[in-house]
């Protein structure tokens, strides 16, 4: 990994750089020097390399398919919430049919 992109990485895994910073062992200010460009020892990139590895960054189109299937769920839910109270209400009307 030549050049790691320190605050894509941390953005994407929805990190501050006070949690980022404790996650691989170091201060936050170093987190900063290195979004602002400074160099980054070699001890630190096979850490950050282990962190990108574990945690598989997700492209905005699989965040996005992600969102469009939550959304398609709690249509889903929605949808099969009013079909149940419908069939409560048919199961009412034969009741009362059947009571006649």
């Amino acid at each position: 990994m030549c050049e790691i992109k320190i605050k894509e990485i941390r953005e994407k895994l929805g990190l501050t750089q006070q949690e980022f910073a404790k996650n691989i062992g170091v201060h936050y200010k170093t987190i900063q020097n290195w979004e602002a460009g400074r160099p980054i020892p070699e001890s630190k990139k096979a850490i950050l390399s282990k962190i990108i590895d574990n945690n598989p960054i997700k492209s905005d189109y699989e965040k996005e398919s992600d969102d469009n299937l939550r959304a398609l769920i709690e249509i889903l839910k929605i949808t099969l919430t009013e079909k149940d109270k419908q069939i409560d209400r048919l199961l009412s009307i034969i009741e009362q049919m059947n009571k006649k």
